[in-house]
C-alpha cells in the first residue's frame, strides 16, 4: 500500500532552533562533586520569563533509572510557592543565577548514575514557565568524575541556520588547559595555546550545510567535538514537476513523495526527520512555488513500508 510508505508522526511549523545558550554552567563540565553556578538567560528558549524580576528554578536529574526525559529524579523546588531553596539571583539583563553544591542540593545517594540536569523556570506562583524553544524541559549534561580531557561546543547548537553575511558567535571550551583548534569544513579558523576557552565570530559567506570541529589537545590526549550549521540558500521560485498536488504528502511511487506546505510570507523552510537526523540541511530546503505561497520538496530513496517521522522547520 502506498500509504504505508510515509507515516506523518509529527507535523508542525518550527520557527527556530536556538542559536544561543539558555543555560551557562561554571564550571562548564560539572560532575556530582562540584559546586556549580547556573545562569539562566530568560531571553532564550520560549522567552516566557523576560522582564520577571524574581525567578525560581524547578530542578531535577535524569539518571540511569529514569524511564524517559520527563522522568525527573530527586526533584527540588515546591511548585507554586515562594521557595528560598530554588530562588535565583537577578543579575540584570534578564539573567538569573543560582549556586548549588550538587550532591548536597539534590540529596541523591552514593552510587547514583546521574546523566543530566533537568530544569524549568517559573514565577513564584508558577503561572509563567520558562522552557526550551519547543516547550520541552531544559537539560544540561553531567560529566563523570575524573573524566580526563573533555571538550565541547556550547554555541551554536546543532541545526543553527543563518543567512549569507550573518554572523555566528561560536563558543567552545575544554576542562583542562590545552591547544584549542576551531575548523570549518576542515579549514582551520583559529588556534589557541594553553587555553580552556575559545570564542570566535564566524561570518557566513557561502550557502550550504557546514561542519564545525573543535579540537582540544593537551599533548597526551586529543578530543574532538563537532556540530553543523546551515547557511540559507537564495530562494528562486520554481514549480514542482507534478500537477494536482495537495498540501501534505503526495505519493509519487513506493519510494518517492512530494511534500507541499501552504506557508505565505516565510523566507525559508526545511523538512527535518528520520532521514536527515532531524537537522535542517541544504538538501532538504523546500522550494518556493511561483505562486509565492506554496513550498514543496521531492524526497526519494525511501524504503517501502517503513514509517518516517518528519516536521517542517
Amino acid at each position: 500500500m502506498k500509504h504505508q510508505v510515509l507515516l506523518l508522526t509529527f507535523l508542525s511549523l518550527f520557527t527556530f532552533i536556538g542559536k544561543a545558550q539558555i543555560l551557562e554552567f561554571n564550571p562548564a563540565f560539572p560532575n556530582i562533586n562540584d559546586v556549580v553556578t547556573i545562569t539562566y538567560d530568560a531571553t532564550q528558549g520560549n522567552a516566557a520569563l523576560v522582564g520577571q524580576s524574581q525567578i525560581y528554578c524547578h530542578a531535577g536529574l535524569i539518571t540511569s533509572t529514569s524511564t524517559s526525559p520527563t522522568n525527573w529524579q530527586f526533584v527540588q523546588g515546591n511548585w507554586g510557592t515562594v521557595d528560598p531553596q530554588v530562588a535565583m539571583t537577578n543579575i540584570g539583563n534578564n539573567k538569573h543565577t543560582i549556586t548549588i553544591d550538587i550532591d548536597q542540593f539534590y540529596g541523591f545517594p552514593a552510587g547514583t548514575n546521574v546523566l543530566q540536569f533537568a530544569f524549568v523556570f517559573r514565577t513564584a506562583n508558577g503561572s509563567i514557565v520558562g522552557r526550551d524553544t519547543d516547550g520541552s524541559d531544559i537539560y544540561y549534561d553531567m560529566y563523570p568524575v575524573n573524566a580526563g580531557l573533555l571538550a565541547s561546543f556550547f554555541n551554536p547548537s546543532a541545526g543553527a541556520t543563518l543567512d549569507v553575511n550573518e554572523q555566528l558567535p561560536i563558543e567552545a571550551a575544554a576542562n583542562q588547559t590545552a591547544t584549542l583548534t576551531l575548523k570549518q569544513d576542515g579549514v582551520v579558523l583559529q588556534t589557541l595555546s594553553n587555553a580552556t576557552q575559545l570564542n570566535y565570530t564566524l561570518t557566513a559567506t557561502q550557502a550550504g550545510t557546514h561542519l564545525l570541529e573543535f579540537v582540544a589537545d593537551n599533548g597526551t590526549t586529543q578530543v574532538v567535538d563537532s556540530t553543523y550549521f546551515t547557511v540559507n540558500p537564495i530562494v528562486v521560485p520554481i514549480n514542482p514537476p507534478y500537477t494536482g498536488l495537495k498540501n501534505g504528502i503526495n505519493y509519487i511511487n513506493d519510494t518517492t513523495v512530494v511534500l507541499q506546505l501552504h506557508a505565505p510570507q516565510k523566507e525559508h523552510i526545511y523538512v527535518i526527520g528520520d532521514f536527515n537526523n532531524w537537522l535542517p540541511t541544504t538538501n532538504y530546503h523546500m522550494n518556493l512555488a511561483t505562486n509565492m505561497n506554496s513550498w514543496w520538496i521531492e524526497i526519494s530513496g525511501l524504503t517501502p513500508g517503513q514509517k518516517y517521522g518528519y516536521q517542517y522547520f
